[in-house]
Formats: C-alpha cells, sequence, structure tokens
C-alpha cells in the first residue's frame, strides 16, 4: 500500500507540474501587459508566419530618431485565417502602423490582437 501511495503522488506532482508549465505557456498576462496600449509606425523588416503564433518584427524610429526593433507576436495561423486574415497581406519592406499591449520585459515586444 505504501508503494502505490508514494506512486500516485508523484504522478501528481508530476501532472500538476506539467499542467502549471503549459499555462504558464499560454498565459497572455505572464508576458503582456493588458493595461497598456502602444501604437507603432514603421518597416516590416521579418514575418513569420507560422504556428504557434504569427511573428513579425518592424523597424520603428523612437523619440530620439533612433531605429528600433519591435517583435510583434499575434495570434495563431488558423485564428487570423477565421479573420480572413492570409499571410499575403504583409510583405516585408511594407510600411505599417500597428497597436497592443507591449512586454513586460525591456525588449521592444508586443502582442496585436
Amino acid at each position: 500500500m505504501q508503494l502505490k501511495l508514494r506512486v500516485l503522488l508523484a504522478f501528481f506532482v508530476g501532472y500538476l507540474a506539467v499542467a502549471w508549465e503549459c499555462s504558464a505557456h499560454h498565459s497572455f498576462a505572464a508576458f503582456y501587459d493588458s493595461k497598456i496600449v502602444t501604437e507603432l509606425e514603421g518597416e516590416l523588416t521579418r514575418v513569420l508566419w507560422n504556428n504557434p503564433h504569427v511573428r513579425f518584427t518592424v523597424r520603428v524610429k523612437d523619440e530620439k530618431g533612433q531605429e528600433r526593433l519591435w517583435e510583434i507576436e499575434t495570434h495563431s495561423v488558423s485564428i487570423l485565417g477565421r479573420m480572413g486574415l492570409s499571410s499575403d497581406i504583409m510583405k516585408v519592406g511594407d510600411r505599417l502602423k500597428v497597436a497592443g499591449n507591449p512586454g513586460r520585459g525591456s525588449k521592444q515586444e508586443l502582442f496585436a490582437h
């Protein structure tokens, strides 16, 4: 009986660890601040149209005139497809304006909805 209890306890602890890790990966609030909306305008320098999230990079000039690269993340390919969007919506070199929630870290990151 003691061995079965230990195995069950080990399984339960392992299950909780995996569940915690999975929920942390998909936790928007852990990475982005939903209370702030930031708008950017600049040149598209890179597009990665694949799952789990579409990503792209925008070159933006800050208030001092210095160029900064912002990493933009958005929904999955399938969610964007349901919105009527596909990879031909943008290409490197396009000028675009994007709004979203900034990253919580010190990097220039944004999640566009």
